[in-house]
């Protein structure tokens, strides 16, 4: 349950940020991905 506060706090910290950050993360992975597949 502390985990699930410190996620909750550091989401209101960043805000969409943090969602954003997190999709970022993927694309990188299918960027790199992609580019090796070009």
């Amino acid at each position: 349950e502390k985990l699930k506060e410190i996620s909750e706090l550091l989401k209101k910290i960043v805000g969409d940020d943090d969602n954003d950050n997190n999709e970022e993360e993927s694309s990188s992975d299918d960027k790199e991905d992609d580019d090796e597949d070009d």
